[in-house]
């Protein structure tokens, strides 16, 4: 008896041990969870103890295992969290995540490019001023010449003869205003004493007239000679470079025929002009004088400084633009052509305090621009002004004390006195959201 009651006392206690149980939650948890009581963690070992282990068939004693695993799983789920914990971290769930960006005032030169092309200082193009055959070209693409040099040499043979002709008929010309005036001074003396008639005097000086007219005549005839034959010999009418040749050995040209074309300036140091347009906006913040970042695109790691030599003191009718032009140095090493492409950096304001952002931090609200600023945790709507914008950034102008936060990032999701968590704070603008 004493054997069956301690079994139906085992068997009681091992079904209440078994027995599924309820827990109140605690109420500083939010989800559902069993009581926490430290006596609960010795339970599963002293229904352990209470159970005959040693007699009990091998797979009720894998069941019982299991259970207990289980009960020891569900109390372990239990330990109480420290105090205060899941509402900390509620609050700090509800705040929303962005980046900010330190803002400083700092200088900044607003600038507009603008494209333009090397022009030579001067640039002429050689045309021929009499008709012709090309007897010998002297020089080619590429060769410095000096003003005055010769270039060309066209047949100057009919020249030559015309001039010989011509001055052969000078010289007939002055010998017969010689005999011309030696008779009027005889017809002079015989006038004076009575020999000759007045007629005859006349005569005589009639001659002479028509003698000095002729001659006269002959010797610009000769003189247009003279001229036709230095035609022939085509000259620079500057010192440059040959940039281009028009003709060849042999061929006829016409008056009016392009030869050479000649652009100023040699080989070593030497100023070239870099020429381009701007709008009727911009020209009038522009100087004489005025220093230019050039970068050319022949030589996309260097830049070049130039000056502005002049400005059209008028715009183009179709394009209202005005053209500048710079000066800038060519060298034998960093050689500046006509015809090279650039780009002109110029300054179109100066601004002596003012903040830089992502544009994509400037929100609007109708007419109004305006950004979320950090005032201790929480988000604070702070209207600003645009001046200008360079690339991706805003050039704003606002009251915004230095070290301030803007949020650059999650602006989208803040409203007014929303409270954030910041997760980077940038000390430079970021181009993208990858910086």
């Amino acid at each position: 008896m004493a054997r069956e009651a301690l079994s139906d006392s085992s068997e009681m206690k091992g079904t209440e041990a078994l027995a599924p149980r309820t827990f109140d939650a605690p109420p500083n948890l939010q989800r559902p969870s069993l009581d926490w009581n430290p006596s609960l963690s010795q339970r599963p070992l002293r229904f352990l103890r209470l159970l005959p282990l040693q007699a009990m068939p091998k797979t009720h004693l894998k069941a019982v295992l299991a259970l207990v695993a289980l009960e020891l799983i569900a109390l372990w789920g239990c330990t109480p969290p420290a105090e205060g914990t899941d509402v900390e971290e509620a609050a700090e769930a509800t705040r929303i995540p962005v980046e900010i960006l330190s803002l400083s005032p700092r200088p900044f030169d607003e600038r507009f490019s603008a494209s333009g092309v090397i022009a030579a200082e001067e640039e002429v193009t050689v045309s021929s001023e009499i008709a012709g055959r090309i007897e010998r070209i002297r020089f080619e693409i590429g060769d410095e010449v000096r003003r005055g040099q010769l270039l060309l040499q066209l047949d100057d043979r009919s020249q030559r003869a015309r001039v010989a002709k011509l001055e052969a008929e000078v010289a007939r010309a002055e010998t017969d205003l010689q005999w011309s005036r030696r008779d009027l001074e005889r017809q002079i003396e015989l006038f004076e004493t009575a020999v000759t008639a007045e007629r005859a005097r006349d005569d005589a000086q009639r001659m002479v007239d028509t003698s000095e007219d002729n001659l006269v005549s002959v010797k610009a005839d000769l003189d247009i000679a003279k001229v036709e034959l230095d035609q022939a010999s085509i000259r620079s009418p500057l010192s440059g470079r040959i940039a281009r040749r028009h003709v060849a050995p042999g061929e006829y040209v016409t008056p009016g025929a392009q030869l050479f074309d000649i652009v100023s300036g040699a080989s070593g140091r030497s100023l070239v002009e870099f020429v381009f347009s701007v709008s009727e906006g911009d020209v009038i913040g522009m100087r004489p004088g005025q220093q230019i970042e050039l970068a050319m695109d022949a030589y996309p790691q260097q830049s070049f400084a130039g000056e502005v030599a002049a400005i059209a003191p008028a715009g183009s009718q179709g394009t209202r633009t005005f053209r500048v032009e710079l000066k800038v140095e060519s060298t034998d090493e960093v050689p500046l052509l006509p015809g090279m492409a650039g780009r002109a950096s110029v300054i179109r304001r100066s601004h002596d305090a003012v903040f830089l952002i992502p544009e994509s931090a400037v929100l609007r609200d109708g007419a109004d621009s305006y950004v979320w600023a950090i005032a201790g945790d929480a988000a604070e709507r702070r209207d600003v002004r645009i001046l200008s914008q360079t690339g991706t950034l805003a050039v704003i102008a606002s009251d915004f004390d230095p070290g301030e936060g803007c949020v650059v990032l999650g602006q989208a999701a803040v409203g007014q006195g929303d409270l954030v968590r910041v997760r980077r704070t940038h000390t430079e603008p970021p181009t993208s959201v990858f910086d």
